[in-house]
């Protein structure tokens, strides 16, 4: 059973870590970041730039909302945050190519395989 203690908030936090991490991963990879730092947007606009299904995005940018990587403004607009900032990618060396590095799909794999490594000795990155 969940409990509301600190221990279990923080294991519940771990736990839905992942979908944050991929979440971020997708924004970055769709180089929303980029779209959003010279000013706001709306979701029709940003999903025309990306190429993604507007309804669909819609609620994947509200969830980044919720985490204050970006900020939803009246009309479905989004803006950046000081968060996504760190995001964008088109300029100097920043958060956002580390996070492409490391939630990339061949490293994700490689982590899923950890219990196998465990067991088997083998490296899971191989």
């Amino acid at each position: 059973m969940l409990g509301t203690t600190s221990a279990s908030k923080k294991l519940a936090q771990m736990t839905y870590g992942y979908w944050q991490s991929q979440c971020l991963y997708v924004a970055t990879n769709l180089s929303i970041p980029n779209l959003l730092q010279s000013g706001s947007m709306i979701v029709e606009t940003i999903a025309k730039e990306t190429s993604t299904k507007v309804e669909t995005l819609y609620v994947f940018l509200r969830a980044l909302a919720h985490l204050g990587v970006f900020i939803e403004k009246p009309g479905r607009v989004f803006a950046a945050t000081e968060l996504s900032e760190h995001l964008i990618t088109n300029a100097e060396p920043s958060l956002g190519h580390f996070l492409m590095h490391i939630i990339e799909p061949s490293m994700w794999d490689a982590w899923r395989e950890l219990g196998n490594s465990l067991k088997t000795g083998e490296v899971a990155f191989e």
